[in-house]
């Protein structure tokens, strides 16, 4: 038997319907019964074409679908989005200290313990002792009258600095002048200023192991102390509903290697801390300083970006000492804001409204360069996030998955003590 010469032995047949392609067997069909107008005139036999190879159509079964949801114009639709209802039960939103503290010294020590005080006394008093012991010390120096600092000492020293930070002078030998006209006697009659200085410079938080010189061990000397404090902040205070993630500089010129440059901050050198505060009130509830890349490493969820990390590691402080929370409602700025840390977010049961990059992953394109001409507005969701452009004296960009589109009335001051009428999103 003669070989069909249109078919593949290699060929594997499909069991479902849709194996043939049609329109190529519809062409062999019409190949095989076509004469080629030269060979027909001559008697030839029929010229076959050059044998073809069925193409399998692989159907698109609804397994085979994945529902996209794209981002859809909401400008003109004022739904709201799905709300988690807001509870910390049972627990309470406020202070929660003992109904004994009422005096600010008190509140104060909530925070500054004795534990802490006398960890400080020790480590100073230990930290003179052996600086001292390698120094040589002329007959007239001040170090010849040192002595271990107690801690009624350390509380009057403490008040010292407190009021210094209320008090701007000059330089520090100014809060001892004998002048007159200048002259504050709460200093000197508090501490002589030989006494003053020597706890100052001598004052030491840690000592770190000298056979080690890397980065963490020298980290320490604070590291431990702001551990401690961060642990106290969140004992005695629970925020409520809104709350805030940003960055504070804490002002500081000494050498470390992890020090921040902003000239455009008012506090230009310092120590760069992330914050979670109470949004109402300004309650610093959780602190993660800034060591570099030594902090991006202890972070959890390394496939996220570090600003998304940092957002994240903060929120989890507050879910550790409140389980229960639920529906709480984060602010940031467009350094934290993305969509991802707003999908991470809800699936932790809080909502996120901040301004965004529009250079962020994800961002549709329409809102890049949203045309703003004609309305002052435009919006777009997908799932339950909404980006929204504002253009004002700019365009502003942000991210919700708690507000709608809608637009409220409000005034604005003028400098000068006029005001104008405009409109802003709610």
């Amino acid at each position: 038997m003669e070989k069909n010469k249109y078919y593949d032995e290699n060929l594997e047949l499909s069991d479902t319907e849709d194996v043939f392609d049609f329109q190529v067997l519809k062409d062999i069909v019409e190949d095989n019964v076509g004469y080629d107008s030269d060979a027909s005139s001559s008697g030839s036999e029929i010229i076959l074409p050059k044998r073809r190879r069925m193409r399998i159509i692989e159907s698109e079964t609804e397994d085979s679908l994945q529902y996209l949801d794209e981002w859809r114009d909401v400008t003109e639709k004022l739904d709201m989005p799905d709300r988690i209802p807001f509870s910390i039960l049972p627990q309470v939103i406020g202070p929660q200290v003992p109904t004994n503290i009422v005096q600010p010294i008190q509140y104060f020590k909530l925070f500054l313990t004795d534990e802490l005080v006398n960890e400080i006394l020790k480590e100073t008093n230990n930290y003179a002792k052996n600086v001292l012991k390698l120094k040589k010390i002329s007959s007239n120096s001040i170090w010849q009258t040192w002595r271990d600092v107690e801690k009624d000492e350390f509380w009057a020293f403490i008040g010292v600095i407190v009021n210094m930070g209320t008090i701007h002078l000059a330089n520090m030998q100014e809060y001892w002048t004998v002048k007159e006209n200048s002259r504050i006697p709460f200093f000197s009659n508090t501490f002589t200023r030989k006494r003053f200085n020597q706890i100052f410079w001598m004052l030491h938080l840690k000592t770190p192991d000298p056979a080690k010189n890397d980065i963490r061990t020298l980290i320490q000397r604070a590291s431990n102390f702001l551990e401690y404090i961060n642990s106290k902040f969140s004992d005695y205070f629970i925020p409520g509903e809104n709350i805030c993630v940003d960055e504070s500089v804490i002002k500081f010129k000494g050498k470390i290697s992890f020090i921040t440059y902003n000239p455009n901050k008012l506090t230009k050198w310092g120590i760069r801390a992330y914050v979670l505060a109470d949004s109402e009130i300004g309650y610093v509830y959780s602190i993660l300083p800034c060591y570099g890349s030594i902090t991006s490493e202890n972070l959890p969820r390394p496939d996220l970006l570090v600003s998304t990390r940092i957002t994240l590691h903060l929120y989890q402080q507050l879910l550790n000492r409140v389980p229960t929370a639920k529906g709480y409602h984060m602010h940031t700025d467009r350094y934290y804001t993305s969509i991802l840390l707003a999908e991470e977010l809800r699936k932790m049961k809080c909502h996120l409204t901040g301004t965004i990059q529009i250079n962020r992953k994800g961002v549709p394109t329409t809102l890049k360069k949203p045309k703003l001409d004609e309305k002052r507005t435009v919006a777009y969701k997908q799932g339950n996030t909404m980006l929204f452009a504002w253009r004002d004296k700019r365009i502003v960009s942000l991210l919700s998955n708690w507000h709608n589109a809608e637009m409220i009335t409000t005034r604005r001051f003028i400098r000068g003590g006029t005001n104008e009428v405009i409109e802003k999103p709610s």
